[in-house]
């Protein structure tokens, strides 16, 4: 999603129209994705239809706040700065999940070395089969165990279920519910600041802000700001009254609607929660990799070891019984 933003800010802002920008993009050379990805919205757009509904014809494919964002921005006539926010976004966002994973891999290689790897070579050993004949089994067994789970994942995500579900579990299992909280947080608030910023009223933004968002929590309780604002509230005291944002989200939406500078100290906000969360996730890190990947490595090898030290110390009982 990056690239493809950066792409259409770049020739939207460089006048050419958007019609032959998608055209050249889904061009033959272009990447598989995109050649399947964008004919039905070039045709949408051949009929003269707008570029919203161009887009819906797709939504599968595209997150909400894109197509929420890409609504506003085509109606206020600000597309190159939406595509340019939303590639920061998508680049910030991909940024983050390069670094989660980068730091998981250790985390991960261990689990599967004493999941899989090390029982492989406990069983080799013990086993009447050839190494060929041991291994083909051990994978097929793995095959088994795994290939309906990863069919499963792959069919939750492209029906679009599967960021929903991963979220829903997160919200309720510590100590992700916090991190997933925090990030639905900074995800509200760059889509509020675009969708204010591409000129919708505060109530619009909040409910289309509130919609690209999957934390269901989250979600229930931004919808009840609207009619605190409808009824004349200023948007810090609704959004304090919904008691989910931290307090520095309402003292800068406090200090940007009085001194018109709201969209900006709303991007402010969301990097500083973004940056919070990077800091908790490595603090997260280190404790994982103190205390609780040893303990689990241990607690592990204890029960692995534990017939054999209780065989042992029955072989030793006997033999004091007998010499008795």
């Amino acid at each position: 999603m990056a690239r493809f933003c950066r792409a259409l800010a770049h020739t939207t802002a460089g006048s050419i129209p958007i019609l032959r920008a998608l055209e050249l993009m889904a061009g033959p050379k272009s990447p598989y994705y995109l050649r399947r990805l964008l004919p039905p919205i070039i045709d949408e757009l051949h009929r003269g239809g707008s570029l919203i509904s161009a887009f819906r014809r797709q939504q599968k494919k595209f997150p909400e706040e894109f197509l929420e964002l890409v609504g506003a921005a085509e109606k206020a006539g600000a597309l190159p700065l939406a595509f340019n926010r939303l590639g920061d976004m998508y680049e910030d966002r991909l940024a983050f999940i390069r670094e989660v994973t980068k730091e998981m891999a250790y985390a991960l290689s261990v689990v599967v070395t004493a999941a899989y790897v090390i029982p492989f070579f406990q069983g080799l050993m013990m086993t009447s089969l050839t190494a060929e004949e041991y291994a083909a089994q051990f994978a097929i067994r793995l095959a088994f165990a795994w290939i309906p789970i990863l069919l499963i994942l792959a069919v939750l995500g492209h029906l679009g279920l599967l960021e929903k579900i991963g979220t829903e579990i997160t919200a309720r299992v510590w100590p992700l519910r916090k991190f997933s909280l925090d990030f639905a947080v900074a995800r509200f608030l760059r889509s509020l600041a675009m969708l204010l910023e591409a000129g919708l009223s505060a109530t619009q933004s909040i409910e289309r802000a509130a919609a690209t968002t999957v934390h269901s929590r989250l979600r229930k309780k931004l919808v009840q700001v609207v009619p605190r604002i409808q009824a004349g509230e200023d948007l810090a005291s609704a959004l304090k009254a919904s008691a989910i944002l931290p307090d520095l989200a309402i003292d800068m939406v406090r200090t940007g609607e009085y001194s018109g500078r709201l969209e900006e100290l709303l991007y402010k906000c969301a990097s500083y929660i973004e940056d919070e969360l990077r800091h908790a996730r490595n603090l997260l890190r280190i404790v994982f990799a103190a205390l609780v990947l040893p303990g689990i490595v241990v607690a592990w090898g204890l029960l692995h070891l534990l017939p054999a030290v209780i065989a042992a110390l029955r072989s030793i009982a006997s033999l004091l019984a007998g010499a008795g």
